[in-house]
């Protein structure tokens, strides 16, 4: 195949096909090979890319939630402007697009914000199992497993760890489903690795055009394109969790604050009843990420795949409120062993609690008075709560950093790149976990 960098179309002849809803000129199709057709890469480099997921979120009156995955793996989509561009490059996507029959056929698209797979693990020899399905995995405390199906020709390599194997002598790749079969069976507890580039199969999400052209220059303001599901037929292995449960970036122009559900009902004389519906407050953030680099692009598309989108939660540091500096008293639970962390928002009228469930552990410091207490006490992650040998004689104080348990709020993220291939996400809404 030519580099992948600038992959050169198939071509295909066009006949006259009839379907049930009338009849329209597209290619004819010998079985497999219009999906090896490329979406051109000069023309798909740039633009925006969204991962969507399906999650559905039923928030209780206490603030707390329940949460189902309905999606295990995204749906991709892309976004493509393609401003000022030539008269030539026009009659090239047209083209593309009347072969595809809107969005009716399929071809190959070289997604660049994701499309290299680096000592993929694929699973372990059993010394009888002789196929194994390429996979890439984004791994952060949770581990999201993503079946290869369209590897780029000229860029796999299969590997137990140290040697490599020989593809057409030790195992043979089918570029079309991305299942790996040796000639003989890998001994047991051999690991098997690879890397890869690949595509993705995809399709136009529109059936018609919207191009304009002004003399020279052409114009055609957004190509979509939407992911097609394939499905693998043998199962997947996945490496073990790794790493911190803290989101590693710092947003970028971050807003958010506290959040409260209050229901007001008004009386026929004008009159308010009010009451909260939720104890405690949740706190929503956004921000964004300008001009990352593709390590940085890299570590927030595994966080957002590795959370399924909006469905598992993570710690993420606030940074604009983080920090217990001096001692606050701790709360009483029914249980004189159990304490929870609270940290106090005091002023002139009163004050308001907040529990802090995540604290840093290695900051964490109790206090009896002005002592602190080093033995006789443990931090109960499970819980949230300090569990003490024996009840105190009064209630401790605390000192500590602490993070927001937090999750995805939405089910879409979307990651553009600019010419400098450079990588933005305007947008990363935040939404805190109630306890």
């Amino acid at each position: 195949m030519a580099d992948p960098t600038y992959p050169t179309l198939i071509p295909m002849p066009f006949s006259r096909r009839t379907t049930s809803i009338g009849a329209f000129y597209a290619e004819a199709e010998p079985e497999g090979s219009i999906a090896r057709t490329v979406f051109p890469l000069d023309i798909a480099e740039g633009g925006s890319v969204t991962i969507g997921y399906a999650t559905s979120v039923v928030v209780m009156q206490t603030g707390a939630e329940q949460r189902n995955v309905n999606w295990h793996d995204p749906r991709l989509s892309w976004s493509i402007g393609m401003g000022a561009m030539t008269k030539a490059d026009l009659t090239r996507i047209t083209t593309f697009f009347r072969r595809r029959g809107g969005a009716l056929d399929t071809f190959l698209f070289y997604d660049w914000s994701d499309h290299t797979g680096t000592m993929e693990y694929l699973g372990v020899g059993d010394g009888v199992r002789t196929q194994f399905q390429l996979a890439k995995h984004y791994i952060t405390d949770r581990v999201a497993t993503r079946p290869i199906f369209r590897p780029v020709d000229g860029t796999v390599t299969i590997t137990n760890g140290t040697t490599p194997y020989v593809e057409g002598t030790d195992y043979t790749l089918d570029y079309e489903t991305g299942i790996v079969t040796f000639a003989t069976a890998p001994p047991a507890m051999t690991e098997i690795y690879a890397s890869f580039e690949f595509y993705v199969l995809a399709r136009f999400a529109m059936d018609g055009m919207a191009a304009s052209l002004d003399g020279i220059v052409a114009d055609w303001t957004s190509i979509q394109i939407v992911e097609v599901r394939e499905q693998t037929a043998l199962p997947l292995s996945s490496p073990p969790a790794s790493g911190t449960d803290t989101f590693p970036l710092k947003l970028k122009a971050q807003v958010g604050g506290p959040v409260y559900r209050t229901r007001v009902a008004e009386t026929a004389n004008g009159w308010e009843v009010r009451g909260s519906e939720w104890a405690e407050p949740r706190t929503r953030y956004d921000g964004q990420f300008d001009m990352m680099p593709p390590e940085w692009r890299d570590t927030l598309i595994a966080w957002y795949r590795s959370h399924y989108g909006a469905a598992y939660h993570f710690r993420f540091k606030d940074w604009s409120d983080y920090r217990i500096e001096t001692p606050a008293l701790c709360t009483a639970t029914a249980d004189p062993l159990i304490w929870a962390i609270t940290k106090r928002y005091t002023d002139d009228i009163g004050e308001a609690t907040r529990w802090i469930t995540h604290p840093v552990i290695s900051s964490l410091h109790v206090w009896d008075g002005g002592l602190e207490v080093t033995t006789g006490w443990v931090f109960d992650e499970a819980s949230g709560m300090l569990v003490f040998d024996s009840p105190p004689a009064r209630a401790p104080g605390v000192t500590c950093d602490f993070d927001v348990p937090v999750r995805f709020e939405v089910d879409e993220l979307t990651i553009g790149m600019n010419e400098a291939l450079m990588y933005s996400c305007d947008s990363v809404p935040l939404v805190e976990v109630a306890a």
